[in-house]
């Protein structure tokens, strides 16, 4: 078992030294959905797994037990506001997670896609320390999958070919089949600017972020903050499964990633990765299939 990160080194608790916190650094924490209805479990071996991809697919009974775990984790950590995407497994798992937190903050939709700053003067009305918004957006939206999205999984090897579906999945530019279908390179450059232009000022600030979104969404965000060349992040991909230790984009659902900024860089971005909260729990799962 890891040992424990202070206050201090996770962003700061809510018990009044959080101004102290915010002069030195801002907090990304990364937070991937709980399982969801598509996904196949231990507990249900009869069910067929399916890509979700960019449908809009609900939690599971499982996966709104990750949320509450996730809770755990974050409950003692300061967070100013949520960024989600408009899928109603990722906006539902950090809804969940935040009902624990120990500030007692009520967490909701501040707004959708092309409301910003309706949704932010809205909430800036209300009472002051009684909720922190949620700010949704598409941008933020998982990886469509195109013709493989919402297929049962015994299909997949009858219409495609084992190593085709591998290199759809773990290359970085290559599409999935269908008009539709993205690449991770796609995904990257919608998750990126937007994460640049609405999250990045808020942690050069000195914020602390929660951001809630989806596997490939993730990997995009880890792959720029960590600096990867394409090259490096389909080494990573094929690594996921075999070697998940030592994966650099290992995303598990309801396991927090969190990474510091300095508030004061003058240049670059920049990041600390402090890595997953409980790095025990984070391995003790099955990573997931998409």
């Amino acid at each position: 078992m890891p040992k424990a990160m202070s206050d201090a080194e996770l962003g700061g608790s809510n018990d009044g030294d959080q101004d102290a916190v915010e002069k030195s650094h801002g907090l990304l924490i990364l937070l991937r959905h709980g399982e969801s209805m598509w996904n196949r479990s231990s507990e249900h071996p009869n069910r067929l797994w399916r890509y979700a991809g960019s449908n809009d697919v609900a939690l599971s009974e499982q996966g709104i037990h990750e949320a509450l775990e996730a809770g755990d984790r974050l409950a003692k950590i300061h967070i100013d506001v949520v960024f989600a995407s408009c899928l109603s497994r990722a906006m539902n798992t950090c809804m969940i997670a935040l009902a624990k937190h120990v500030s007692g903050l009520t967490p909701i939709i501040a707004n959708r896609e092309g409301s910003y700053a309706a949704g932010i003067d809205a909430v800036s009305k209300l009472p002051e320390n009684t909720v922190v918004p949620i700010i949704c957006s598409e941008k933020l939206n998982e990886r469509c999958f195109g013709e493989l999205q919402g297929m049962p999984s015994t299909e997949h090897l009858v219409r495609y070919k084992k190593e085709y579906l591998q290199e759809v999945r773990n290359k970085f530019d290559v599409r999935f089949p269908g008009p539709k279908g993205e690449s991770t390179e796609d995904v990257f450059h919608r998750v990126v600017p937007y994460f640049e232009e609405n999250i990045l000022p808020l942690l050069r600030e000195g914020k602390n972020v929660l951001l809630c979104s989806h596997g490939f969404s993730i990997r995009a965000l880890i792959k720029y903050l960590d600096g990867m060349s394409d090259e490096e992040f389909n080494l990573e991909m094929r690594k996921e499964k075999r070697d998940p230790e030592n994966c650099k984009l290992l995303a598990a659902t309801g396991v927090p990633l969190l990474y510091r900024f300095d508030r004061f860089a003058e240049d670059g971005l920049h990041p600390k990765k402090i890595g997953a909260i409980d790095r025990a729990y984070e391995l003790a799962h099955t990573c997931a299939p998409y």
